[in-house]
Parts: structure tokens; sequence; C-alpha cells
């Protein structure tokens, strides 16, 4: 359409996607399908004016309303007629609306307005719509009972009744489960409109289960389902006390600790009392007249161990008494224990694997994959697999054993800390390591897998389970225990801690009054804080205790009497951890040197090479017999490091036991050997 605007020609137009709609109803919900609009115009008036999209439905058959639109049924907007949508049509209720076709118009109009003028339709495009209604008719149709028992007993040919009352206006069709009998015939079967008594019984069948046997029954008309009765039939061989079964058979894993649900049904016509082993757990499902469904698992705790066991299942009344046989079955892949949440790599954690298929042929392959780092982003990953064989079809594994050399790399942990600034240093330390496990059985013959499964991811430390841990592993690391160590006013220590809640706080104590406290933990999870800290900067006296506390465990010390000769050796611990321990001893050096040499022809000897050895001994100073622990780790490092002044050298232990001089006062000393490296000789000279 168009139409002239100050002496020009506009068209207006309205397309409509798809040209025509088509629903179908079987049912009485809602409907709803969309159409695209799309508008437009040839040229833009140039007053400007406001312009509205209008929607519309219409139900052609007289007297009925049955289309309407979703949503807003028009759109005002300036600037022109242009727009682009989806528009919802709708079918309306459909109650009282007899089946049949139906048809209707979609229609969408443009207009214009002009200041306060009337609305001025400028283009309008219309769509077909057709409805078919076959929703079902509604028959009266009423039961006296949704639900009823059978007992079929076998040996005698023998059957139960059970009487239904049907009202109702329209004929039907009966059906069900061939073993069904109304009124003495098979099904399915006509019945006319009219109320009646149906008689339901039980036919011999080879469909009939022994036990319980659920049956629905359906009375329909055409394709309309008009009502159902659900008939539980028991079949039996008398009418005493009966049980579906004369055996069970259980197995599950030890880390599981029950078996897969069992059903077994008893005919119980009398009281019913039952008897069972304490590995055996056992439920009533359901009960239908004295027809029982039990649910039977086999269970364990820590009370019984993996292996077989064999048992009865007794029902009884006051006349008869019938046993089931049990066998049951407890075994693990893997032990249970071995799954926890913190494992030390010294600890002899044994994973113990059973044989899933029991084949002598066959043995175990360990996918062991992780990766171990710490916070300087040193970091070992691990990634290979293990052949583990069985012997009498379980077989051990020392997975921590396997670990402990991978967590080597933190030797460079010497570079955590500002040795010779005196502030008090919190570092995290290193990431504890994640390890996943997958266990596959092969056989030997074919090199297939039998079966495979993955072990619970867990995590792993270096070293030994500390003994000062609480039992949610948290607490100080320390191989002292809780007992006091010796420290003077100049000591430099280090204490270290596996946390594991958010915000967790290490604090200072002198004499038990708080100097100064660190915050630790940024996660909640396990993690390992260390806080470095210089005594010197505390004012101490001798006698002083000094407590370094996380939670409630702490590293404690007894100030004593310090002494000219103060330096410090730093180490690494069993956990991998970075410690130092002053020496208030003196030391001194003793360079020897090896001459090699030959006889030349004149008989003189000729030197030929010379090797240079050069060794520390240093004096530790007095120390308590709690410190005696600490001089051990120092023995068995592979490398330590002497603090003297500004310098740090690098030195490796000359020695794996150390004598010691002890005093009445309960003090001890001793003197180390070092190896020194002859580049670092000089620097032991220097202030």
């Amino acid at each position: 359409m168009a139409i002239i605007i100050d002496g020009g020609e506009v068209t207006y137009y309205i397309t409509i996607s798809p040209s025509q709609l088509n629903f179908y109803k079987s049912t009485n919900d809602t409907t709803i399908q969309n159409v695209l609009i799309t508008t437009s115009q040839s040229a833009l008036e140039q007053d400007m004016p406001k312009y509205r999209i209008q929607f519309g439905c219409y139900t052609n058959q007289y007297g009925y309303d049955l289309f309407e639109i979703e949503g807003d049924q028009y759109i005002e907007q300036n600037g022109g007629s242009g727009w682009s949508g989806n528009v919802g049509i709708k079918i309306k209720d459909l109650t009282n609306i007899p089946n049949g076709y139906y048809t209707g118009i979609f229609d969408v109009t443009v207009s214009l307005q002009r200041g306060n003028d009337p609305w001025m339709i400028v283009q309008s495009q219309s769509i077909n719509l057709a409805l078919t209604v076959a929703t079902p008719t509604n028959y009266n149709f009423t039961l006296n009972k949704q639900s009823d028992v059978l007992h079929y007993t076998r040996g005698n040919n023998q059957s139960t009744t059970s009487v239904v009352s049907v009202v109702t206006d329209t004929d039907y069709v009966v059906s069900g489960p061939s073993y069904i009998l109304l009124n003495g015939e098979n099904l399915p079967k006509s019945l006319p409109a009219g109320n009646r008594q149906l008689t339901f019984s039980v036919a011999s069948s080879n469909q009939l289960d022994y036990g319980l046997n659920v049956g629905s029954i359906s009375f329909r008309k055409i394709n309309q389902n008009l009502g159902t009765l659900v008939l539980n039939t028991l079949q039996t061989n008398t009418n005493n006390l009966e049980v579906s079964t004369d055996h069970l058979e259980f197995s599950h894993l030890q880390s599981v600790g029950f078996s897969d649900w069992q059903k077994i049904v008893v005919f119980a016509p009398k009281a019913l009392t039952i008897t069972k082993p304490n590995w055996i757990e056992i439920q009533l499902e359901s009960e239908i007249s004295n027809i029982r469904t039990y649910l039977v698992r086999s269970v364990s705790n820590d009370l019984i161990e993996v292996g077989n066991y064999s048992d009865e299942l007794i029902f009884a009344d006051d006349t008869n008494q019938i046993s089931v046989k049990l066998d049951f079955e407890l075994f693990d892949y893997w032990n249970n224990d071995f799954d926890k949440e913190i494992h030390f790599t010294k600890e002899k954690d044994l994973l113990k694997l059973s044989s899933f298929q029991r084949n002598e042929n066959n043995y175990l392959k360990l996918e062991i994959k992780g990766d171990i780092y710490d916070s300087l982003k040193g970091r070992q990953n691990i990634d290979t697999i293990q052949n583990v064989y069985f012997y009498n079809n379980n077989a051990v594994y020392y997975l921590g054993e396997y670990l402990h050399n991978f967590f080597d790399l933190f030797q460079n942990q010497i570079n955590y800390f500002d040795w010779k600034s005196n502030n008090g240093q919190i570092k995290k330390m290193y990431e504890l390591g994640k390890i996943n496990v997958k266990v596959s059985e092969y056989n030997y013959e074919t090199e297939t897998i039998v079966y495979s499964y993955d072990l619970p991811s867990q995590l792993y430390m270096k070293g030994h389970l500390p003994r000062t841990l609480n039992q949610n592993n948290t607490g100080v690391l320390s191989n002292v225990g809780n007992r006091i160590c010796r420290a003077t006013k100049n000591s430099k220590v280090i204490a270290h801690f596996l946390t594991k809640n958010i915000n967790s706080e290490i604090h200072v104590y002198v004499n038990q009054k708080k100097v100064e406290s660190f915050k630790a933990n940024e996660l909640n999870k396990l993690s390992i804080y260390s806080l470095f800290y210089d005594f010197s900067k505390l004012n101490l006296q001798p006698g002083n205790l000094v407590d370094i506390v996380s939670g409630n465990q702490s590293m404690q010390y007894q100030i004593i009497p310090s002494t000219q000769f103060s330096n410090h050796i730093i180490y690494i611990d069993y956990w991998g951890l970075p410690q130092i321990f002053e020496m208030i001893g003196g030391f001194d050096f003793s360079p020897k040197e090896t001459y090699s040499n030959f006889l030349n022809s004149k008989n003189h000897h000729k030197n030929i090479g010379v090797d240079e050895e050069i060794k520390i001994k240093w004096n530790t100073g007095y120390y308590f017999k709690s410190d005696i622990a600490k001089l051990k780790e120092i023995s068995h490092s592979k490398i330590c490091w002497m603090l003297k002044g500004n310098e740090i050298i690098e030195v490796a232990p000359a020695f794996e036991s150390f004598e010691m001089f002890s005093t009445d006062n309960f003090l001890y000393s001793s003197e180390l050997e070092f190896y020194i490296n002859a580049e670092d000789y000089d620097a032991c000279y220097t202030d």
C-alpha cells in the first residue's frame, strides 16, 4: 500500500513468517507458537509521526474464541515503522470445547498518527490459523479398589479370588497378564456399559514366578485408560511358611563395607522370627497380606577380617522352620587404612593389594603420577609405572619409600630466608606432594587388563611422622618432641608448623608474655609455615624462656649464657625443611696434604701430584640433651652451611657419630668435623 505524504509516495511493508500456523491439541495444556514479524517502509516522513504496530487473533467459528496473543498486543515507536521480532500465538483453555477442526486469522496492522489526529492505518497483513481439537472424552468410570492380593498354591492348583466393583456408563476392555483370569476366562475381555462385579483369580502359567508377582490390570476405552488395578500374586507350593530361595551368596570390598541388596520373598501366614549372623543385614521392604519382601545384604566392620564365611538365615514360626544357606566373601583390592589425610615418606605405610581375578598368571601395574614442588618453584614431576607381583593373591608396595628421593629438590631452601636479617620472617614452605595411583591387573599371557581402579589421591611429606602432631595432623614439625632446647641471646632459630585452618597465627612469647605475632595460613588446607626468628632483638637474659607457639603446640628455648664464638650452622632436616643451630664454641682448621710420588732411575723420590683435604673442627659449646636430635640430623646431612657473620660457607659433615662430653649440670658439648671447599677456606678467616 502506497500513500502520498508531502507530495511524495511512501510504501509500507509487512512480512509474516510462516505464512500459516497449524495447531493439534490432544491434551488441554498451554501451547504457544511464534511467528516472525518484520515491518518497514520505502522512505521516512519529514514530520516524523508516531507509529503503532498492532497484533490480533480471531476465530472464524461463531461463538468460539480459541486464539490469543501472548504478551503485548501492540508496539508504539517514533522515527519510522521499521520493526522485527517474534510474536507468540497461544491456544486458550479448551474446557468444554468439542473435538473438531477450527480456523482463525492472525493479522498485523501498521498505523501512524500526527499530533492529536486519529490513527490512520497505512498497511495490514494476515495469515490463516488452524486448530484440530482431539481431546479424550470424559467417561464415568470408578473402581472400588486400586490393589489387591491373590495367592496361588502350586501344589493343589488353588487360587484365592479378588472381587472388584465397577461403575461406568461406557463399554471397555479389560487386559492384563496371561496368568490372571476374569470370571474364569482369559484376558483380554470386552465388557458393556453398566455396573457389575468382576472376579479375578490365578491360573497356572509359566509366566508366574515363584514368590511375589506384581501384575497390572488395565481398563481401557479405545486409546483412553479408564482405570488400573494392581494385583499382587504370590505363588507358593503349600499354604505353610515358605521362602523364595534356599541359598544366597554375597561378597563385597572391605573398604566399601557392604554388598548390593538382594531380595527374598517369604510367605508367612503366622508370626515370624528371624535368626541371622552378624555379617548379614536384613530389612523388611514391603508386606502385603502374608507376603513379605525382605532386602538382604552382607556388611562388615573392623572386627570382621578379609576371608570366606558360611552360615544360615533362619525363618521360623510356631510349626515350621526354613533355613537359607549363606556364603559370604569379604575381600579388598586395597587396604582402606592406607587412605589418610597425610603420609610421611619414611613411615612404613604399606599399600596392600589383592588380586581381582585370582589368576596365577596375573600381575599389577601401578601408574604413579603427581607433582612435588616448593615455594621457590623447584619442581619434580612423577609419571612412572611400577610392576608389582602377587604372592598368594596378595601384593604389597611401599609407595612412600619410592617417593622419598623425589623430595631431594628441597636443598634450595637455603635461599628461603635472609639469614643476615634480624627481622622475623614467615615463609610458606613446599607444597605437600599430591600423588595419584591407578592400579591395573594384567594377564602375563595376553598382556590385557582384566581389572583397573583408581586409589584416592594421597598427600605426602618428606621424612618421619613427627611425634608432636595432633590427631588432626597439625602442630609443630620437630624432632625434639615437646622438650626445651638451649639458646642464647644471640641465637637464630626456625620453628616449623603444619597448619590447616585459614588465618592461623604464630606467636612469640618471652616468659609467657607475648612479644610478637605472625599470620600463617592463607588456605583451608594442610600447609607448612616456618618462622625464622633472631633472639638478638629481644634483650634476653640467661634463664629466660622463649616459646614460639601455633595452636596448642610450641617450640621452647631456655636461654643460657652466650660466648664470643657465636656462629650458626644451617642444614636440611628429615622433613626437607631448613634448620639452624647455634654453635657457641670455637673452631680450627686442619689442612691435610697427600703427595703422590715415585722412584726415578736415580732412586730418588719425585712428586707427581698432591691432594689437599681441609677440615673444620667445630665445638658446639654447651647444649641440652634435647638438642642431641638436632646434632644427629646435622651428622646425616649431605650438605650444611656455616653462617659466620655475613658469610655463608658450604660445608659437609665428616662424621656419622660424635662423642658427647657431659657435666654435672646435665649439659653436653661435642666437637664436630666438617669438610670445607678450598675456595671457602680463606673466607673463614674474615670477619
